[in-house]
């Protein structure tokens, strides 16, 4: 799926999750979006995270303190005018990644310590929910990723991911074969 990647049209989708389940259910970080560096003329929660354009795996994103810092990137923005997103930083705890890969749901607890290390979780109801509504996007995700922060208010979800979802390698033998799996299925329904 490549419409996940543009964070509009992925944030889009999340968002109407949220509406019909609500934030405590479906806790959505609120975003600001900027077609070009000319709507970029007034955002007053600071500090934020501002990401540019589709990047993804932690690229293309800073930390704004303050307005100043806002006004400068977008000079800086303008040289390629790029769409771009706003977001309230969140001091973070840690991090929780939701996967699922065809029936196989998996949780993963994310330290920021700058590493990847992912230590398995229990798949709760919430998180469950999460994957079963977002698998529901984009006319029907089978394999995807959900990340939210986990912070002083609570659980934020920020994205979520299409099938670059990263495999763990300690799963590496049961999800690539569930993939696998997956993919004859579809084919079977396509082509047979």
């Amino acid at each position: 799926i490549y419409m996940d990647l543009e964070r509009p049209i992925m944030y889009a989708m999340l968002k109407e999750i949220e509406r019909r389940l609500g934030s405590e259910k479906f806790p959505l970080i609120p975003i600001s979006y900027f077609s070009s560096p000319d709507d970029m003329v007034v955002y007053s929660e600071f500090p934020c995270v501002l990401k540019v354009s589709h990047a993804h795996a932690g690229m293309g994103k800073v930390l704004l303190q303050n307005y100043e810092q806002f006004r400068d990137l977008k000079t800086v923005l303008a040289l390629e005018g790029q769409y771009s997103t706003a977001e309230p930083y969140i001091p973070t705890e840690y991090g929780i990644r939701v996967q699922k890969v065809g029936d196989i749901y998996r949780v993963y607890r994310k330290a920021h310590t700058g590493g990847a290390d992912l230590q398995d979780i229990e798949l709760t109801e919430k998180y469950k929910l999460w994957a079963d509504e977002c698998s529901q996007c984009f006319g029907g995700l089978d394999i995807l990723a959900i990340d939210a922060v986990c912070g002083p208010k609570g659980e934020f979800i920020i994205e979520l991911n299409g099938s670059a979802i990263g495999i763990q390698p300690r799963h590496w033998v049961e999800d690539s074969n569930q993939l696998k799996d997956l993919v004859i299925r579809k084919m079977n329904v396509i082509y047979a």
